[in-house]
């Protein structure tokens, strides 16, 4: 069953959110995605839908490494 899982990725060492980031992220496959900062950090916020919260959660990370960025541990996550 397809479901739409919400949970949020924060890129690791990236502490500026450009035109050129949120682009990157974009064309990765990321446009699912709401790009944004907080607290000094870019925060990637996906509503993914999958067939479950593990496909999800690996497919926006390959999106994310795919546009050239590392990931720290996810913020929030919930279906």
């Amino acid at each position: 069953m397809w479901t739409s899982y919400h949970f949020t990725l924060v890129l690791d060492n990236q502490r500026f959110l450009s035109p050129d980031v949120s682009e990157a992220l974009v064309k990765a496959g990321c446009e699912d995605a709401k790009i944004f900062m907080k607290e000094g950090k870019v925060h990637v916020q996906f509503d993914r839908i999958a067939n479950s919260f593990q496909t999800a959660m690996r497919t926006a990370r390959g999106d994310i490494n795919r546009a050239g960025f590392m990931i720290c541990d996810p913020v929030e996550s919930k279906s």
